[in-house]
């Protein structure tokens, strides 16, 4: 299986009425990656740098959530935290950026339970919503 992903960024509107985002990642990797996180960032990052060309006066930066979706030969059994990358000592911890990520494994899940997966369904109401 060779490697690659892809992705979606979705535009919502909270129940409070602010604007935030939904960042998918799909995963096709035949071992499970424990730098995700460090890919992830790299991609808030850049999300939020459009973000702000497109709302140069902005007050607060939007919402994203960054999700997750992997399958493969082997069930990611990796921490969801982007913390786990970084050599600290614990007292540190409050000081440092750290976010986590939802990750549900897709090879782990039976076909006919897939829309059962609240995280999954989440996803798909978020583009049913947005396209």
């Amino acid at each position: 299986m060779h490697e690659h992903h892809s992705d979606r960024l979705f535009r919502l509107e909270t129940v409070n009425g602010r604007a935030a985002f939904l960042y998918t990642l799909i995963e096709h990797k035949s071992m499970p990656d424990e730098k995700v996180g460090w890919q992830l960032l790299r991609y808030l990052v850049e999300i939020l740098r459009q973000w702000i060309k497109e709302n140069p006066k902005w007050d607060r930066l939007s919402a994203i959530v960054p999700l997750l979706f992997c399958h493969g030969e082997k069930e990611w059994k990796i921490p969801n935290e982007f913390l786990h990358l970084v050599d600290f000592e614990e007292g540190w911890r409050p000081y440092l950026l750290d976010f986590q990520f939802p990750m549900p494994d897709l090879g782990t899940i039976p076909d006919q339970k897939l829309s059962e997966d609240r995280r999954l369904r989440a996803r798909l109401l978020a583009a049913r919503d947005t396209g």
